[in-house]
């Protein structure tokens, strides 16, 4: 099975660490922020939210010395012994059922 997803990640540009976690320091006009080498542990936001905010999502990039990055992702997934899985459909009312 194939999967393709779109998401913005924030990069910083000194040295190409992605956003994984940040808060507000009580009490302060400061922040602490967490960053990781790989995008696998970056923050993500859909492109929709994204664009829904731009501004408030560039200036805190802006405050981070950072940049916004658009990801877009392809996965190929299989079972361990190299077989397809299967989508699995919803079906409202009834749980989940295979495809």
């Amino acid at each position: 099975m194939k999967l393709n997803k779109t998401y913005i990640v924030i990069r910083k540009r000194e040295d190409g660490y992605f956003l994984a976690n940040y808060s507000n320091r009580k009490c302060v006009l400061g922040y602490e922020a967490d960053w990781v080498n790989e995008v696998r542990g970056a923050l993500t936001l859909s492109l929709d939210s994204y664009e829904e905010d731009k501004q408030t999502y560039e200036s805190l990039a802006k405050a981070f010395g950072a940049e916004i990055i658009k990801v877009e992702a392809s996965f190929s997934l299989t079972y361990p012994d190299g077989s397809e899985v299967k989508p699995i459909e919803v079906v409202e009312g009834n749980g989940w059922v295979d495809e």
